[in-house]
């Protein structure tokens, strides 16, 4: 993923390589799938991946995750993913920091055995209240 700024905004491009669809996050608690193609990075000697381009706004954030924070082979259906959504829309406008806290609480609570590894990437830009700051947040 690559970010520009434009005016408050950030341009990301973005392309996947066999992770998840990343998720943007509106200011207002909406979340929707970023549909990024791209064959599995490390598996073919020439990956075939395609740039797809979203606006990050003001309050915004765009998550970024592997399949091991929301898939167990515990579950009945191993990637039961509607907690992280849901967890996901009540973040509106908040931090990355704060966004990760919520979502990584709440993976621990429904862990059980045979965890996949997990990654988790907020790029988050601040809302009209960030007194001013420009830059995005990521953790």
């Amino acid at each position: 993923a690559r970010l520009a700024l434009r005016g408050a905004a950030y341009e990301v491009t973005i392309s996947g390589g066999g992770h998840p669809y990343p998720l943007l996050l509106s200011a207002e608690g909406k979340v929707r799938e970023v549909e990024t193609a791209g064959t599995l990075l490390g598996v073919v000697r020439d990956p075939e991946l395609e740039d797809r381009r979203v606006r990050l706004e003001p309050g915004s954030a765009l998550v970024l995750f592997t399949d091991g924070l929301i898939e167990d082979p515990g579950w009945e259906n191993p990637y039961a993913a509607e907690w992280f959504r849901d967890v996901l829309a009540r973040c509106g406008s908040r931090g990355a920091d704060e966004i990760v806290e919520s979502l990584k609480s709440q993976a621990l609570s429904l862990e059980t055995d045979g965890r996949d590894d997990r990654a988790l990437l907020v790029v988050a830009v601040p809302g009209s209240n960030g007194a001013g700051r420009r830059r995005p947040t990521g953790i």
